[in-house]
């Protein structure tokens, strides 16, 4: 179901949100007109974290999301669209933290499965 907002174009299909931009804003060193909001959720040590998953930048070579958590934000790189572009649909993909301090491997392997289970 497609909703649209009038006053920031904000376009939701169920779960995804897409939000377009002006044409003269940059977003992370490139001019986008969308990028992807989403949220998940893991499970550590029998609590629930909720995290929100921007896809803030797409080359041909690789995705940026931003994740955000109550007081930490960080950006992850995979490369996706390179196994994808090849044909590779079976490739592992890639993970990489780009920005942000974050050393919880545990933590970090289940917020990249849940985003590859939300974008597959």
């Amino acid at each position: 179901m497609l909703i649209q907002s009038s006053i920031d174009k904000q376009y939701t299909f169920g779960e995804f949100q897409i939000r377009t931009l002006p044409e003269n804003r940059r977003l992370e060193k490139k001019s986008l007109n969308w990028f992807v909001v989403f949220y998940i959720s893991i499970k550590n040590d029998r609590k629930r974290i909720r995290l929100k998953v921007e896809k803030v930048e797409e080359t041909g070579a690789y995705d940026k999301y931003r994740i955000t958590a109550k007081n930490q934000i960080f950006v992850l790189q995979s490369n996706r669209p390179l196994f994808r572009g090849k044909g590779l649909m079976h490739r592992r993909i890639d993970w990489k933290v780009i920005e942000g301090g974050f050393h919880n491997t545990h933590i970090l392997k289940l917020i990249t499965k849940e985003i590859q289970s939300k974008i597959e």
